[in-house]
């Protein structure tokens, strides 16, 4: 289901939790440019819909950051733990799942 709103806004990210119900493993597709990820990862991670998420990859890439992210989701959440489908420096297709969170 789309959601529509702006990354700085915290009611997007509240519609959003809205709209997942009782989603107990959602599925973020962020088909957005690569400068707005924390903003939109931070966003999710504040209105509570980040936990049990599952991360995929829009476009075959490589993994590269994987401890950044990390270090981004543990400030947000202390001892969250990510589930790496792929190790740093993996190629990876598109569409596949990245991790979960």
């Amino acid at each position: 289901r789309f959601v529509d709103g702006s990354y700085e806004d915290a009611g997007t990210y509240t519609r959003l939790k809205q709209a997942l119900g009782d989603a107990l493993r959602p599925i973020h597709y962020l088909a957005i440019p690569p400068s707005s990820y924390g903003v939109v990862v931070q966003g999710l991670a504040t209105a509570g819909c980040a936990g049990n998420a599952r991360v995929i990859v829009r476009e075959d890439a490589v993994l590269a950051g994987a401890p950044w992210f990390e270090g981004i989701m543990n400030c947000m959440q202390a001892g969250i733990e990510i589930d790496w489908q792929y190790a740093e420096g993996d190629l990876m297709k598109a569409d596949s799942l990245v991790c979960t969170i």
